[in-house]
């Protein structure tokens, strides 16, 4: 009878240990945290796809952060994917409306497609935010 108590003590104490290990209990910003380093790991070694995976899932974690959408969407972008790379970057100066860098680049995509009056709409907003900007 003891053998057995002590049995499933010792699978309980593996299983809680394993749970932590894998992360059951850890924040959701932890866990972004941890997908946004992958992620930025691989970018820096050009493994983009799997980049792009783990930006995705540190949006899934932290679905208000305009970072890792601005992130998502130069990923995307790198990829190929100018459509994905556009939606995140609108989502990214929507979440943060006088983010600088994210709203160039969407300038950039609206020069590319020809859509020269929204350009000139994200630029004016950009030197509504600093005068002096070129």
């Amino acid at each position: 009878m003891k053998r057995i108590i002590a049995i499933i003590a010792l699978l309980a104490i593996a299983g809680l240990g394993a749970a932590f290990y894998f992360g059951a209990f850890t924040s959701r910003e932890v866990k972004r945290d941890r997908y946004l380093k992958r992620a930025r790991e691989y970018m820096a070694q050009s493994k983009v796809k799997e980049a792009v995976i783990e930006f995705t899932n540190a949006a899934k974690m932290d679905p208000i952060s305009a970072e890792v959408h601005y992130e998502l969407g130069k990923a995307l972008m790198r990829r190929g994917d100018l459509r994905g790379a556009y939606r995140e970057l609108v989502r990214a100066t929507d979440l943060k409306p006088d983010w600088v860098e994210a709203r160039f680049l969407l300038a950039n995509f609206y020069v590319m497609a020809s859509d020269l009056p929204s350009a000139k709409r994200q630029l004016q907003l950009l030197r509504e935010k600093d005068p002096t900007s070129i």
